[in-house]
């Protein structure tokens, strides 16, 4: 079974032939003046197969069976005109006709091989079943105390007071109204006040670069992401 394969060159580009050794790169298409980075494959091999160890390297084959000879994406897709995996989760190996060989680890493979079944699927249903039982016996406890009648209303009178002096305030005025809710817990005051002391400004301080972390963090993944999307829509990985 043969594979077509694209010549990139300056005598006859975009011509697929079955004998050339030349694959599709990305550099020889830039610079030359009439061809866009991103041109289909010929009619005689419409399907675009992603070169396995490269960037951004391509070939084109005919789309016949087996004619992508990438194990990692070797179901011919007519109708995308790429290579790809065959779109069963949880599988491991794919066979040309767009069905599962081997699923991963902790699945098994249907009689028809086409679905990958979780081996702990009986797992989720258990917890679910767990975590009910626990919410419903937390409520039920609550609801009880809800309905016991009150025997220390001294106390507790004297509890809501020690509450209520507990919340935390501005003490530096007279009448000690609440902080505003647009209070900055990372520094200090511009009159030098520290509001819940030093070791509450340590700990949002410390929150804050978490945050700022994160998003810079999720910012270059999505930078990075939007830098290879184009290499991988048109290599089927997507």
């Amino acid at each position: 079974m043969t594979s077509a394969i694209l010549v990139v060159s300056d005598a006859a580009p975009g011509i697929c032939e079955a004998s050339g050794s030349l694959p599709w790169k990305e550099a020889d298409a830039v610079g030359i003046e009439g061809h866009s980075l991103w041109r289909p494959c010929p009619e005689n091999c419409p399907i675009r197969m992603h070169l396995p160890g490269e960037s951004c390297e391509f070939t084109c084959v005919n789309g016949s069976l087996g004619s992508c000879t990438d194990m990692a994406m070797n179901v011919a897709d007519v109708a995308k005109g790429i290579c790809r995996s065959c779109e069963i989760s949880g599988c491991q190996v794919c066979s040309p006709e767009d069905r599962c060989n081997e699923c991963a680890v902790g699945f098994y493979l249907s009689k028809d091989g086409k679905a990958c079944h979780s081996k702990y699927a009986f797992f989720a249903p258990c917890v679910y079943a767990i975590l009910g039982v626990f919410l419903l016996t937390m409520a039920s406890w609550y609801l009880w105390l809800r309905k016991q009648p009150i025997v220390n209303l001294r106390v507790l009178k004297r509890a809501v007071i020690r509450r209520h002096h507990m919340n935390l305030r501005d003490h530096t005025t007279q009448q000690h109204p609440w902080y505003p809710l647009s209070t900055n817990l990372c520094r200090a005051r511009a009159d030098g006040h520290i509001v819940g002391g030093r070791a509450l400004l340590m700990f949002f301080s410390f929150q804050a670069f978490v945050i700022s972390w994160t998003v810079f963090a999720a910012c270059s993944w999505l930078m990075c992401a939007w830098a290879t999307l184009p290499c991988l829509e048109k290599s089927g990985a997507l």
